[in-house]
């Protein structure tokens, strides 16, 4: 799956994205490490790690697709969330 394919949940819900507390209240913060670990003679294999710094959640992975996946999917969609008043 390449990364332009991933919907958006804004582009989705039809947002005004330019409202700095709806974009604020769901964006998420990682850092993504990569590195190459030797799998062979000669050969050489990505790997990364996503870590959700507010949570401190931690995922590995060998693949672009399922991180970029892991990525768009982590923030709450817009609606999915119930506010509290």
């Amino acid at each position: 799956m390449d990364v332009d394919q991933l919907d958006h949940p804004c582009q989705e819900a039809n947002l005004d994205t330019n409202s700095p507390d709806d974009l604020w209240t769901r964006s998420q913060i990682f850092t993504v490490r990569l590195w190459y670990e030797p799998v062979d003679a000669g050969q050489w294999e990505v790997r990364m790690q996503a870590k959700h710094i507010l949570t401190g959640e931690t995922r590995y992975f060998r693949e672009w697709s399922p991180l970029a996946a892991y990525l768009v999917n982590k923030p709450d969609a817009p609606g999915t969330e119930e506010r509290s008043a």
